[in-house]
């Protein structure tokens, strides 16, 4: 689910993903990560409520991360699990490159 909110300066597109993060979701992920593409907001995934993950779905974080980027704006994940971290890392992806929190 995408929603603005207020941050400090400026607004900031928020996406809650709940539950999975996997193969099954990345295609509704993905036409949800590109509607919020058009925005010209900083991006923030909230991954609070995730319980579940897999290759494809950190590939797609990756993608949007690298699409956000280009087009000058931020993405920063929050709430992630312990585990979540673990695997990412375990993939060495860079915390800082997500502004991980």
């Amino acid at each position: 689910m995408a929603k603005s909110q207020e941050n400090d300066e400026k607004q900031n597109t928020s996406i809650d993903i709940k539950d999975s993060l996997t193969i099954y979701q990345t295609a509704d992920l993905r036409e949800k990560f590109l509607a919020i593409l058009d925005i010209d907001q900083d991006v923030i995934v909230d991954l609070h409520e995730l319980e579940d993950w897999d290759i494809a779905g950190l590939q797609l974080l990756v993608s949007l991360q690298k699409t956000v980027v280009k087009s000058g704006k931020n993405l920063c994940i929050q709430q992630a699990p312990a585990a979540f971290l673990e695997t990412f890392e375990a993939l060495g992806l860079n915390r800082k490159d997500f502004q991980i929190d």
